[in-house]
């Protein structure tokens, strides 16, 4: 779901010109998407059914979209798995174990029973209930430095390569968002890359 931020942001800032012509080419980029999305049974449930069909049912807001989706029930083991370890967390990879305890469980959450899982489908929340707040502070303190550097450098050379590294860094940052886990899926791999490309241009 990052991608889609991602791509908006530079499909505006690359060149200002031709905004009814963007606009256009996004709706019609979007309704294809859609129809893709709605002709696949697998995607439907994924992106329709387990994300966007629990706002629709009584209550738009998000306290009910996190109680009645999986994902919610995922925030909420991290989140109390936090808790239980907030200083340096529960270790790298183990929420997968340690979200699995019956004291984790809320009935509050629909999904509550499958809270357990690798990851907890957000790269704060991951930082925060395995690493703790030490270890989530200090990968914050590094990236906020490093992009700190690189929009600098970013302003003065103005490169669309460097630009685009540089927004997929601070897209996949963006909280509440589900992602997939930054220690054990090609994410990482993906976030890696573009953090390479960036600092070949930092040079």
């Amino acid at each position: 779901m990052r991608i889609i931020p991602l791509i908006i942001i530079f499909f505006f800032i690359v060149d200002r010109k031709f905004i009814f012509r963007k606009i256009s080419t996004l709706a019609v980029i979007s309704t294809l998407v859609f129809f893709i999305i709605a002709q696949n049974n697998y995607y439907k449930d994924r992106f329709i059914n387990q994300t966007f069909s629990s706002l629709a049912k009584n209550d738009y807001s998000f306290t009910h979209y996190f109680k009645f989706s999986i994902y919610g029930a995922h925030y909420n083991a991290a989140y109390q798995v936090f808790k239980d370890y907030p200083l340096f967390g529960v270790g790298l990879k183990n929420f997968r174990i340690e979200s699995g305890r019956t004291k984790y469980e809320n009935k509050d959450f629909r999904f509550t029973e499958k809270r357990q899982n690798t990851h907890p489908h957000q790269i704060h929340l991951e930082f925060l209930s395995e690493l703790g707040l030490f270890g989530y502070s200090l990968i914050l303190i590094i990236f906020y430095i490093f992009l700190k550097k690189s929009i600098g450098i970013q302003i003065k050379n103005k490169n669309l390569y460097h630009l685009s590294g540089i927004l997929f860094l601070l897209v996949f940052f963006i909280p509440l968002i589900p992602t997939g886990s930054f220690f054990t899926t090609y994410g990482a791999a993906i976030f890696w890359l573009n953090f390479s490309i960036i600092e070949a241009f930092n040079d």
